[in-house]
């Protein structure tokens, strides 16, 4: 009797404190937004997020390019001409675990314009 009870509570825990979803990189999505400069260059602005892993995600962005102006959490702004391409890696970790998946800046920003957003 006791051992049911106790296997009763277990699944009553369980479900009022669910555990934390297995992370995929595949849930992760990009958003690249662009600014012009006069000088034919162009800010870029990065933020990783990922689909349905809730509030306890922790992000973030590094890039493989010398020209890195702002990294934060799941941002990234950097200087690049248009013609050239970097990469960058987003890595997600939540309590059950992290991933990450390394991206084309280029690709990333030349997503349809009505989202301007990427999914990799």
């Amino acid at each position: 009797m006791k051992r049911k009870m106790v296997g009763w509570l277990w699944v009553v825990a369980l479900a009022l404190c669910p555990l934390p979803e297995l992370l995929s990189a595949s849930h992760l999505v990009i958003q690249c937004e662009k600014a012009p400069l006069n000088d034919g260059n162009e800010t870029v602005k990065l933020a990783c997020s990922a689909r349905n892993w809730g509030n306890d995600v922790e992000y973030s962005l590094a890039s493989d390019s010398k020209t890195e102006l702002f990294s934060s959490g799941n941002s990234l702004l950097i200087w690049r001409n248009p013609q050239d391409d970097l990469n960058v890696s987003c890595t997600a970790t939540n309590p059950a675990g992290s991933t990450s998946k390394t991206f084309s800046v280029k690709k990333a920003c030349e997503a349809p314009l009505e989202t301007d957003t990427a999914v990799w």
